[in-house]
């Protein structure tokens, strides 16, 4: 399998959501290939930054303002 193929793969191993014969696969290829190993990383730590940013509310007036809008059609 390519790395490119494997790329497609990685954020599903972040997230968790690979089965298990499938992150195994993963798993050995991250041990060989440093590229995609510095990859995981990278994503891993985009991942925890992201989960760590507050959470924000959208005020009932901006809602309302937003469904105020009408669609457009193409």
């Amino acid at each position: 399998m390519t790395c490119e193929k494997f790329e497609k793969l990685l954020p599903l191993h972040v997230e968790g959501e690979l089965d298990e014969a499938e992150r195994d696969i993963v798993e050995d290829h991250l041990k060989l290939c440093p590229g995609c190993s510095l990859l995981i990383t990278s994503l891993e730590e985009l991942y925890q930054t992201l989960h760590n940013l507050p959470e924000l509310e959208i005020s009932t007036d901006l809602k309302s303002r937003l469904y105020a809008i009408p669609e457009r059609t193409i």
